[in-house]
């Protein structure tokens, strides 16, 4: 809701789980499609992967600047970014083209009316094919991807937490002591 016209490209023969084939899909969507700024989302909620976003402007040889909460156009071509850094902010004027990754407080959802779902409803979406792209067919098959998942595993399961009791903080950390040289075995 809200955009101009959408696609969705049907990727169901290609290998989806390596970050590198669809980066390379992407960028020749953008390619075909004639872009001043492409928006991404910070990281795959499925494996946390941080990689499309940069990868495909790389792809597109454009500037990139990831985890992005602010964006102000400043004119034709070219945009003001502000992004989070350890210890502070950075601002940066990038040349458009561009590609962004944002963060959460870039913008503020609201509630759409009825109306535009309604409208968003029956809005034809068309399907764009990867091989369609540009891209060579041996680069989208089944075998193409470079990366081989060896296995999927469980995260260690955490011992329960223990609550200790005491009336005082001097009972608590004698309790404490006393857990900790027998349960744990330390001191």
């Amino acid at each position: 809701m809200g955009a101009d016209r959408a696609s969705l490209i049907d990727s169901t023969t290609c290998e989806n789980d390596d970050p590198l084939i669809v980066s390379d899909i992407l960028a020749g969507f953008a390619r075909k499609e004639n872009f001043d700024l492409i928006l991404c989302g910070r990281q795959a909620i499925d494996d946390e992967n941080a990689s499309i976003g940069p990868m495909t402007a790389e792809f597109l040889n454009i500037p990139h600047v990831s985890w992005v909460t602010r964006l102000e156009i400043v004119d034709e071509s070219k945009i003001r970014v502000e992004s989070e850094i350890e210890g502070g902010k950075r601002v940066l004027e990038v040349i458009l083209p561009a590609l962004i990754t944002t963060q959460k407080g870039l913008n503020e959802p609201r509630v759409p009316l009825i109306t535009g779902v309604m409208k968003a409803m029956r809005t034809e979406v068309p399907t764009v094919d990867p091989s369609t792209l540009g891209i060579p067919k041996e680069a989208l098959g089944k075998d193409a991807s470079k990366v081989i998942v060896l296995s999927y595993e469980s995260p260690v399961q955490r011992p329960p937490v223990k609550i200790i009791d005491g009336a005082s903080p001097e009972e608590k950390a004698k309790e404490l002591i006393r857990v900790l040289r027998e349960d744990a075995k330390v001191l």
